[in-house]
């Protein structure tokens, strides 16, 4: 919404900035007959076909980059087809003619307003050049959202680059997760993939830690039944820690042959420790829990890992062993030989599992997918940042052109008197620097406000550097002075007498 409201504004002020060179046209066109109604439809008209030539490379330009759209995370909920929507196409078609009449309104009225003799005698009378305090607050809103959205993509970059190569606390690398149908065939699947020789390690749980599930339940401390805390769980077998690179601060890990009947010990981590105020991780272990309708023991304690999703912070947690639970078998190869692994994988699976399919998924992949959705967001903002800063330079680009085709007597008479280059360029776009400044002022405490409230959803963050928030004020400054520079440049360099031979 804000871009194309930009985008509205933006061909208003280039149309009132361009209406300079065609306002004798239209009095020639009032003198010769024409009303101001036929006025009005000739510059509605002209902004509509603006808009429908744009519709046309916009669709155009869609379909060259629809798999960037089709390739979004975010696309798996949503799947929009391109091909045959034809409300779609009614939609847009809609909405560019709405776009046109909007921003071609204002022009539109005011210049078939005036009068044929103001016309084409001077520009005195003509309201909208008389005043431009709207149009500087309209140019300082645009710059201070435009520099929002630099500040905000550069910290939503730098936070994903932070969630990408976000330390889990456990290995994730050459680790094949398969989808676990029937737990009664796990230990002979197991058996019959541990005899490669190109296999490290092979184990079990309930589901993949850092993935997005959890699942929680409530534990007593046998000695008090009366204080309980809400623990995350994870259903684990005697190899996980093997498999993900776990470290065993205290005690020792699960039995290799759990007890079918009843659980009988679990392991918890460091933060568990503390909760339950344990003192030190050699002091949990032996202690007893009650949960669900069993007492257990803690065998042993591992140093936390993060086992929720990249934006919680760590809690507790039991690693218990149920093999009834568990939904996936992981399996960590050697780096140079996971391909013959994998059809290794898939024989040895159709012989224990011959009614199920062979699904698998390499961790770290996985772990991207759930990070997919924010690598979505930055790319979008990205794009909406570049959008955002174009169109305000091509406002800042009709007040440029209007300024130096106002002033351009003023600009030859200073010249004629002896006034240099440097001079008329200070004069030319000092006023748009005072601007910018403004608008640095206004958007820099807000960008660092508002990125401070989205960053507070992530327990791992970016902090904003001063550095940041200069380099992209820099950016804007760069981008915007070389686009008034474009006019006051052609402006200073103009032959005076071409402005002046009529006085």
């Amino acid at each position: 919404f804000i871009v194309m409201l930009s985008a509205c504004l933006n061909y208003t002020n280039l149309s009132v900035a361009r209406a300079l060179t065609r306002i004798k046209e239209v009095g020639i066109r009032k003198v010769t007959g024409a009303s101001r109604v036929q006025v009005f439809l000739q510059f509605i008209t002209e902004a509509v076909v603006v808009s429908l030539l744009s519709l046309i490379l916009a669709v155009g330009l869609l379909f060259l980059l629809r798999n960037a759209f089709t390739g979004m995370w975010v696309n798996q909920f949503l799947q929009i087809s391109l091909k045959q929507n034809v409300y779609l196409y009614i939609l847009f078609l809609l909405f560019s003619i709405g776009i046109g009449f909007l921003a071609g309104l204002l022009p539109s009225l005011y210049i078939s307003a005036f009068s044929p003799l103001a016309m084409m005698r001077n520009l005195s009378g003509f309201k909208m050049f008389r005043r431009l305090t709207l149009r500087k607050v309209l140019l300082v809103v645009q710059f201070t959202v435009s520099l929002i959205f630099i500040i905000s993509t550069v910290v939503l970059y730098q936070q994903t680059k932070l969630v990408m190569n976000f330390d889990y606390g456990f290995s994730r690398s050459n680790i094949i997760n398969i989808n676990l149908y029937k737990p009664e065939n796990y230990q002979r699947f197991v058996q019959a993939a541990a005899q490669n020789k190109d296999i490290q390690s092979v184990s079990a749980c309930s589901f993949l830690p850092a993935t997005g599930t959890q699942m929680a339940m409530q534990v007593f401390k046998s000695d008090n039944l009366k204080d309980a805390l809400q623990v995350s769980y994870i259903d684990v077998d005697a190899s996980f820690i093997k498999t993900f690179d776990l470290k065993l601060l205290a005690g020792s890990n699960l039995p290799l042959l759990p007890d079918t009947v009843s659980e009988r010990f679990v392991i918890v981590n460091e933060k568990f420790v503390e909760q339950f105020k344990y003192g030190t991780s050699a002091a949990a272990v032996g202690q007893r829990l009650k949960i669900d309708s069993s007492v257990v023991e803690i065998a042993g304690v591992v140093k936390d890992f993060q086992f929720l999703d990249v934006t919680r912070k760590i809690e507790p947690l039991l690693l218990r062993n149920r093999p009834r639970t568990f939904g996936f078998v992981n399996v960590k190869v050697n780096e140079t030989s996971a391909q013959s692994v994998l059809t290794f994988l898939a024989a040895t699976w159709k012989k224990v599992n011959p009614n199920s399919k062979f699904e698998y998924q390499f961790f770290d992949e996985q772990l991207l997918f759930t990070q997919a959705m924010l690598s979505d967001v930055a790319k979008i903002l990205g794009t909406l940042s570049l959008l955002a800063v174009l169109i305000s330079c091509l406002g800042l680009l009709g007040m440029a052109t209007y300024t130096a085709e106002r002033r351009a007597k003023e600009v030859s008479i200073r010249k004629i008197i002896g006034s240099d280059t440097t001079q008329i360029l200070v004069l030319l776009t000092k006023g748009f620097v005072l601007l910018l400044v403004i608008a640095s002022f206004i958007a820099v405490p807000l960008s660092y406000i508002l990125n401070n409230l989205w960053l507070q959803f992530f327990a791992t963050r970016v902090s904003i550097s001063p550095l940041t928030l200069i380099v992209s004020v820099l950016i804007m400054f760069l981008i915007s002075m070389l686009t008034v520079l474009s006019q006051s440049w052609r402006a200073a360099f103009a032959n005076p007498l071409k402005h002046l031979r009529n006085e």
